[in-house]
């Protein structure tokens, strides 16, 4: 018979999995979808405008951005999940930032 700790062991691991699973599906889905794509699914915001930024608490950076248009548009971005900033622009194609989102107003 199993105990209580091998069976949260063995649903443990099978959350990872779902984890990987995920995970794996989502990066297929960024690198095989066009910027069209991930806007129509809500995972991309594009354009955006910077609007402000400088150093917080502990001086970590932040960046405020801001949907030009498409204020509407349902998106999956939320306090607390991590988002990257790229730029389309030819001169600044291999320049990205990553970091955790801390407020989203519509």
């Amino acid at each position: 018979m199993n105990t209580s700790r091998e069976e949260l062991q063995k649903l443990l691991g099978l959350l990872k999995k779902e984890k990987d699973e995920d995970l794996k599906q989502y990066t297929e889905f960024i690198k095989n979808s066009s910027l069209q794509q991930r806007k129509a699914q809500g995972v991309c915001w594009y354009p955006v405008q910077i609007k402000e930024t400088g150093y917080g608490l502990g001086e970590y950076p932040y960046v405020v951005l801001e949907r030009p248009d498409n204020h509407d548009t349902p998106h999956q971005f939320q306090a607390g999940k991590m988002a990257g900033i790229f730029s389309n622009k030819q001169e600044n194609k291999d320049e990205s930032a990553n970091g955790v989102i801390h407020y989203v107003s519509n």
